[in-house]
């Protein structure tokens, strides 16, 4: 009875629309933000500004390592903060100047000396702002409900914005790319004005109609039992590894589209009308797959997902030169599928915070969703890591161009079968959890 008090503040309450719908905006610039940074930006200061590849890849790693560094900072900043604007909310206004100031100064360089220290610095900043806007936001999703549905709905919410961030930014990168005259530093300013004039309208929507609860901290537990209980915490134990792994699997697929496309299909296809249909799709099926988790809970609708995804990735090795309109309808079917791995996995992580709190007496949310954050990044690094290597290894492009099938689709196909049937099993569900709230 202990925390029954606190589990029924929202329990069995419906958020209004405008609420999920305000809570979901600032995941949309956010999600903009990513994938010129991580994809286009690179070639722009190699190639454009001269820094070079290795300066370039030098920067992005050791700002990869501050960026995963942040995480846990932050995540423990948040749970621990005492203020009028609530403990999630302020780290979200804090990160909001930094944000605009690191993007900007990123995606438009300026100055007379724009070399490797210059991408280090604004790198830094820019992922310090994000992560202080990004984690706070995905954390609150534990407290605006401890409803199990609920949840899905508040996670379904942030992961479109997430989608429709990117869409808009894929959509804007092909037009202005086709545009006569416009280079990619053009396309990529035209973005970074995007991001710092939606942001700051989102952010103050989101203060506006969402409601930050300033929970009063029943116990404090040292850093030994903390961690004790968090080593034994069985569903985070179990859902952190699926997801660790199936975000590997995915990030494979991510990384290795372009070199998919240019090496197997050919011509002059682009990655970016792929992309742009994988998502789109993604954002149409995503209430289905949250109301399927409705019926028969999260963790079976993901595993589905998952095993959609890997019936029509197998049609991927008779994809062969010019068959883009195959592999166009295999995007926009494994497309169905993204929408379940993004909200799905998040919510079943605010289930697991509850767990925590009964063992912890703390409201640790702000730790939990930073190593959820760290697993991504983890995922994508492992995944770069292992398949550059190989590549490289067996000389491809020149030779041994199966190597590039067997990365691009077995492997994720495996990982992911393996991820079904351990996720099948997985024991925090609907009737667990009330049992656990009602502690």
């Amino acid at each position: 009875m202990l925390y029954k008090d606190f589990f029924n503040e929202h329990s069995g309450k419906k958020l209004t629309l405008s609420t999920l719908l305000a809570y979901g905006f600032p995941a949309m610039p956010l999600a903009a933000m990513l994938l010129p940074v991580y994809i286009y930006l690179p070639a722009f200061y190699a190639q454009q500004l001269g820094l070079g590849l290795a300066a370039v890849g030098f920067v992005r790693f050791l700002s990869g390592i501050w960026d995963v560094g942040t995480d846990p900072i932050i995540g423990l900043l948040s749970d621990k903060s005492k203020n009028r604007f609530g403990r999630r909310k302020i780290y979200i206004l804090l990160g909001l100047p930094i944000t605009m100031i690191g993007t900007w100064m990123l995606l438009v360089p300026t100055g007379e000396s724009i070399d490797a220290y210059y991408m280090m610095l604004w790198s830094c900043i820019m992922y310090l702002g994000w992560t202080m806007m990004m984690l706070p936001l995905t954390a609150l999703s534990t407290e605006l409900s401890t409803d199990y549905h609920e949840r899905s709905r508040i996670a379904g919410f942030r992961e479109a914005g997430t989608i429709i961030g990117t869409v808009l930014t894929l959509g804007m990168i092909s037009y202005l790319g086709l545009a006569e005259g416009e280079s990619q530093g053009e396309a990529v300013r035209f973005i970074a004005i995007f991001i710092c004039t939606v942001l700051p309208i989102s952010t103050a929507i989101f203060f506006w109609r969402v409601p930050d609860p300033q929970h009063v901290q029943e116990t404090k537990i040292g850093f030994r039992k903390g961690l004790s209980v968090l080593k034994s915490n069985k569903p985070f134990r179990i859902l952190i590894f699926c997801y660790l792994f199936n975000a590997f699997s995915n990030g494979l697929v991510a990384i290795l589209s372009i070199l998919f496309v240019e090496n197997v299909i050919g011509g002059d296809e682009t990655v970016g009308p792929y992309l742009f249909a994988y998502f789109v799709t993604g954002m149409i099926f995503l209430p289905l797959w949250v109301k399927l988790a409705r019926k028969i809970g999260k963790h079976k609708s993901w595993s589905i997902a998952m095993a959609w995804a890997c019936l029509v990735f197998a049609f991927v090795p008779f994809v062969d030169s010019g068959d883009s309109l195959m592999f166009m309808i295999i995007c926009i079917l494994t497309g169905a599928s993204v929408g379940a791995d993004l909200a799905l996995p998040s919510s079943m992580q605010a289930d697991v915070v509850d767990y925590d709190l009964v063992e912890s007496g703390e409201r640790r949310a702000g730790l939990y969703f930073a190593l959820w954050g760290m697993s991504t990044k983890l995922s994508l690094a492992i995944a770069a890591g292992i398949a550059f290597p190989i590549l490289d290894w067996v000389n491809f492009p020149d030779e041994n161009t199966h190597v590039l099938l067997i990365l691009f689709c077995a492997v994720p196909i495996l990982v992911k079968l393996l991820l079904i049937f351990i996720m099948w099993f997985y024991p925090l569900n609907k009737t667990a959890l009330a049992k656990i709230q009602s502690r």
